[in-house]
């Protein structure tokens, strides 16, 4: 049997009957699983690039800012502790003297 342009002309497929639309099918499908495949490439760069750059951006700059906020926190609290001696010494009619030795304050 030869398959060339005779062989359809004979009627073995109709390009247009029902061979014809399993083949558009096809070709439909396998156009949509390309592009569907494309798009599943594009969203595996998308996040690899979050996973190797933005998300540990994100860690450092949340590392950073809790490491100015601590600094802050001990800064707050010295600053309560000096305040606190001078009301205490300005109770007792002593002068504050930010120099001196002084007891530590609970």
């Amino acid at each position: 049997m030869r398959l060339g342009v005779e062989w359809l002309r004979g009627g073995a497929i109709n390009p247009l009957g029902v061979g014809g639309r399993t083949l558009i099918r096809v070709a439909s499908t396998e156009s949509r699983l390309r592009r569907i495949g494309e798009e599943i490439k594009k969203t595996a760069r998308r996040v690899n690039a979050l996973e190797q750059v933005v998300i540990p951006g994100i860690r450092s700059q949340i590392r950073f800012i809790q490491q100015v906020l601590d600094q802050q926190e001990q800064e707050d609290i010295f600053r309560l502790k000096r305040v606190k001696g001078k009301i205490v010494l300005r109770g007792s009619g002593q002068d504050f003297n930010p120099g001196a030795v002084q007891k530590p304050f609970k």
